[in-house]
């Protein structure tokens, strides 16, 4: 028989046995999501942008960074409202309905995307008349509606290897799609600017196909659409995608401004600030996706320890204050390493830079929470919020500042936002008593 001394070793054994093994998935899943957010961002950013700047010139590199931001910027938000709401709801469909439920998410992907896709096809000559009758743009803009309908219809799908934890699968859809990205450099030699956005429709094309694949078994089987799945999604997309909308916008205002007053060269130098700062909080991404997937698992915020939500809070004011820290000071050598011929002009906007992130990074680390347990009506309060911060700095500093003007109102904005998503997960989390109506779900 054995003795109560063993019985209590026994289970403090399978304890720490269970608590390495959750460690162990969780850091595996960090991993990956940490080495998707490298490809899908870090990638592009350290390699692709600094040889574009250089191959095409200020000129063409800023039209092009202002291009490619104006499409992102609208036509991104739709899928985001579609993955959003995959990801809060398949967990809750019977796993029989799940690949129903997936694949009219994607059918509504595309049904709202092509219109959308069809006005950069054919409002392209407008559009560049608002750019000062920038010829880019033209070129530009109907090959990037193209990659924009491909990329969201990705992304959409990936949403169900996100809340499978299949995080490997994003891994390689993204790296495709990276790879093919590189083509921009032979295509532009060959076709002029239009060739730049061409590889992004080659790259989108490819990733595409290879996530259709990777989901062949998981989509086989089932019907492409139900009334039923698209009723639901679409009683909450109107509120996640003008939330979506309202945060890209208001993080792309600053190119899309500063191009529209000034001029695509002042993008150029402004961009390799912006972008490079950036590269410090590219952490942040993954581990606020990576904890919204994992928080599928819960129903209720009540059910996560208050100490959890204290160690969040404190984790993302910490963090912050060390890669504002550790940008300060190794910022300007990665400046000058990856845009040598803009370090120059693109150095004394550093500072503000990085600092405008590092308070981004904080309300980064806080949205997972309020996305996922909230009341709805949240998200779009917190977007307008977020957008008017970030709009009405802009406006007041860019016309007469320029690049400076920008990175000023960018930095006006993080901290104005960036604390707002920290207020309200102080005020719903850290007090753990149930509050009568707190709207908690």
């Amino acid at each position: 028989m054995c003795s109560d001394a063993s019985v209590v070793e026994l289970k403090d054994s399978t304890s720490l046995s269970e608590s390495r093994s959750v460690l162990a998935r969780y850091g595996g899943h960090l991993f990956w999501t940490a080495t998707d957010q490298i490809i899908n961002i870090g990638v592009p950013r350290l390699v692709l942008y600094p040889i574009l700047a250089v191959i095409l010139g200020d000129g063409a590199f800023g039209s092009f960074v202002v291009a490619i931001t104006l499409v992102q910027t609208i036509g991104l938000s739709p899928s985001n409202g579609l993955t959003a709401y995959v990801l809060r709801d398949l967990a809750k469909v019977e796993p029989s309905e799940q690949r129903v439920m997936l694949k009219t998410a994607a059918c509504l992907s595309g049904l709202i995307l092509l219109p959308i896709a069809a006005m950069f096809w054919f409002g392209a000559e407008y559009i560049a008349t608002l750019y000062g009758n920038n010829r880019a743009f033209a070129g530009l803009l109907p090959w990037l509606g193209i990659y924009l309908l491909l990329v969201n219809l990705c992304d959409t799908l990936l949403s169900a290897t996100r809340v499978a934890r299949g995080f490997q699968r994003m891994v390689l859809v993204h790296a495709v799609q990276v790879a093919l990205f590189f083509l921009a450099i032979p295509f532009f030699r060959w076709f002029d600017i239009d060739g730049v956005a061409a590889a992004y429709v080659v790259g989108a094309a490819a990733g595409t196909l290879v996530a259709v694949l990777l989901l062949s078994s998981f989509l086989k089987g089932a019907p492409w659409w139900s009334w039923r799945f698209a009723k639901a999604a679409m009683r909450v997309w109107p509120s996640f995608s003008l939330s979506a909308f309202i945060t890209l916008s208001s993080g792309n205002l600053d190119r899309l401004l500063l191009g529209y007053w000034w001029s695509a060269e002042a993008v150029a130098p402004f961009f390799a600030a912006v972008a490079t700062a950036a590269l410090w909080v590219a952490p942040s991404m993954p581990i606020s996706n990576l904890t919204l997937s994992l928080l599928g698992a819960f129903k209720d915020a009540h059910q996560i320890p208050r100490r959890r939500f204290v160690q969040v809070a404190a984790g993302a004011l910490g963090s912050g204050v060390v890669i504002f820290a550790l940008g300060w000071v190794l910022g300007g050598p990665l400046l000058r390493l990856l845009y040598p011929h803009l370090a120059d002009a693109a150095l004394p906007l550093w500072g503000s830079a990085v600092a405008a992130f590092s308070a981004t990074h904080v309300g980064t680390l806080c949205r997972p929470f309020v996305c996922k347990f909230c009341p709805p009506w949240i998200l779009p309060c917190l977007a307008a919020w977020t957008l008017v911060t970030r709009l009405v700095p802009l406006l007041l500093f860019i016309p007469s500042g320029g690049a400076k003007g920008a990175v000023s109102g960018l930095l006006i904005g993080s901290i104005l936002s960036g604390g707002a998503w920290l207020v309200v997960f102080v005020y719903y989390f850290l007090p753990r008593e149930k509050r009568e109506g707190d709207g908690l779900a």
